[in-house]
Formats: structure tokens, C-alpha cells, sequence
């Protein structure tokens, strides 16, 4: 039976119910079927234990820095457990959760997880948010009726904390293209006065002096076109930052 069926079973109890004191002829009647309806509901796998929140699991979360596939800031990893009587054919994620970007937002699963199996090592990518920040992001588990239309039978959230990563970076590629050219300099100085971004400022400071100012755009200048000297390590390749400061470096592409 469709499960819109068991939902119109449902709305009609309480009508049969009011139908019944005014028919006294009808009252055995009406309690067989009362019973009968609300045995059918019990049973019905539309409305069983196994489409409640509870019913499906997360396992073997882990949160790692970085992404071998793409630039993002985070790989999370985990498991699916499908304890519904449902078969799960996709997963629903946000796209965004405070501010932090995720993606796939739609993972096709192929093959389908029946009912009681587990899917393996699942993987989400974020961008953004701020280490040691606590994250929960929801996922729904979609499967599909007899008539092919899909419908969330189960939710579930994972929630861990955004780790501290130390992120490599090039000194003096302000603008974390993998270049060095005069468009790091122009960066820096529109970060300056033009309200321009530096999501990495260990790398837009130049000079290595823990601070980010005009003579950053100064030092970029002096390397590429008077013969001034390189910018401090880490340059030109990517590496760490060897000098303690309060700068940070929330992500760098290149170097990923």
C-alpha cells in the first residue's frame, strides 16, 4: 500500500470516531476498523521506526587539512550506516553552514544502500571557516517511493571542531596565484587602501617583519625591478613559516 494511503487511514479515525455515537448500529463496526486501520499503521513500512532520525548512523568521522582533489581548506571523511527500511539511492548536504562552503552537495550512491548495509568512506570538501570553530553539518538520506519520487527518510548531523592546520605557503605571492610578478604588489597595496583581501598574510608580508604594511608592496617592487633582495623563506617554493608572529594563513592553492 502507497504510504499517501496509510496517511488518509490515519485522517479517518477520528471521523469514524465521531461518526460512531451517533450510529449506535455502527459501533462494532467502527471499532473493528479503528483497530484495523491502527493495526495497518503499525505495520506500514511508510510509517515504521525505520524512517525516523534515529534510524541511520554516522561512522569513522575523521577531518584532515587540505584536499589531494580540489583547493579546499578540509577533507571530511566518514561511514553511512542505513539502519531505515528504506533503500537510500542519494545524500542532501548544504552548501553552505556558517559561512563555511561544502561540496558535493548531492552524492549519488551507486550502488543503492539497502536497508541494514553501510556505505565507506564518504568525502566532503570545505572552504573557509576558522580553526578550533565547532561545525554540524545535517545530511539527508534520500530514497524514493513506488511511484519513483524521492522523500528524506532519515536524517542524521556530523559534528566535529575545525582543526588547526599549518598551511604552506610562498612568501611575497600575495595574491596566491603560484606567481611572482608585479600583481602581488598591487595586491598588497589594494588590501592596503582599496579594501582588497589577503586570506594569506603570511604571504603578503614580504619583508618577514610580522606586519603587513606598504613596504611589503616595496620589498615585491625592489626583488622584481631594481635587484633588491628575495623575500624571506619560504621562497620561492612552498614550505612553513619559520618565524613566530601573529599573521596567519587561512589557505594557499598552490601549495596544496
Amino acid at each position: 500500500m502507497h504510504r499517501s494511503d496509510f496517511r488518509s487511514m490515519q485522517l479517518a479515525i477520528p471521523l469514524l470516531m465521531e461518526i460512531a455515537p451517533e450510529q449506535s448500529s455502527m459501533k462494532p463496526f467502527t471499532s473493528s476498523i479503528t483497530i484495523f486501520l491502527l493495526f495497518g499503521l503499525l505495520v506500514s513500512p511508510g510509517y515504521s521506526q525505520g524512517g525516523s532520525d534515529d534510524s541511520c548512523s554516522i561512522g569513522n568521522l575523521a577531518v584532515e587539512c587540505g584536499s589531494e582533489v580540489n583547493n579546499a581548506d578540509y577533507t571530511v571523511t566518514f561511514d553511512v550506516i542505513n539502519n531505515t527500511n528504506f533503500v537510500v539511492h542519494k545524500l542532501l548536504i548544504p552548501g553552505d553552514v556558517g559561512g563555511l562552503g561544502i561540496s558535493p552537495n548531492i552524492i549519488d550512491l551507486t550502488p543503492p544502500i539497502l536497508s541494514g548495509d553501510i556505505v565507506l568512506g564518504i568525502e566532503i570538501y570545505l572552504t573557509g571557516g576558522v580553526p578550533g570553530a565547532g561545525v554540524c553539518i545535517p545530511l539527508g538520506l534520500i530514497s524514493k517511493d513506488d511511484d519513483g519520487e524521492e522523500f528524506e527518510c532519515c536524517g542524521a548531523e556530523i559534528c566535529f571542531e575545525l582543526p588547526f592546520c599549518e598551511v604552506l605557503f610562498i612568501r611575497g605571492d600575495s595574491n596566491r596565484d603560484g606567481g611572482c610578478d608585479i600583481g602581488d604588489a598591487i595586491n598588497v597595496l589594494s588590501f592596503l587602501f582599496v579594501g582588497g583581501f589577503c586570506s594569506c598574510m603570511d604571504a603578503c608580508d614580504c619583508n618577514d617583519d610580522g606586519q603587513v604594511n606598504i613596504a611589503d608592496a616595496i620589498c615585491k617592487l625592489g626583488f622584481l625591478f631594481s635587484g633588491g633582495p628575495p623575500p624571506p623563506s619560504p621562497h620561492p617554493e612552498c614550505g612553513p613559516d619559520p618565524t613566530p608572529d601573529n599573521l596567519d594563513c587561512l589557505s594557499f592553492p598552490p601549495c596544496q
